[in-house]
């Protein structure tokens, strides 16, 4: 008994080794838990496409920061095509992202139009990396 103990307790510390690696190498960013949006009364799902009235630096910059200061914007990504920026935000229902969008975001003067586009059902969402 005590060799299958010490055999898993080798495979417990070469994992946490391994772990340990990848955590110095920048592979692992962050640990994190996932949470039901739905339970916790955010599970209205909007992508939210975004476009700037004009795009140079400064004007890009000054989004960016107010962006990130913006809880109910789960995730931004810069993107190409006919709009510059690509919103994942959260919300409890329809009234509440209305209000968000005239209240915050409406709010952004950088802001030349949005095109919201609403999530009825999730059919795949993986926080693994496919390697």
């Amino acid at each position: 008994m005590k060799a299958e103990y010490r055999s898993g307790a080798r495979q417990l510390s070469g994992g946490f080794l391994r772990l340990k690696r990848l955590e110095r190498g920048g592979f692992i960013q962050k640990y994190v838990a996932v949470l039901d949006a739905d339970k916790l009364g955010r599970g209205f799902t909007v992508f939210c496409s975004v476009k700037l009235k004009q795009m140079n630096r400064g004007v890009a910059k000054d989004f960016i920061s107010v962006i990130r200061d913006i809880p109910q914007v789960a995730e931004c990504y810069n993107i190409s095509g006919e709009y510059d920026y690509l919103l994942k935000i959260q919300a409890p229902d329809m009234k509440y992202y209305n209000e968000f969008i005239i209240n915050v975001l409406g709010t952004i003067d950088a802001i030349g139009s949005i095109l919201s586009s609403f999530v009825m059902d999730e059919i795949k969402n993986t926080h693994a990396l496919y390697l």
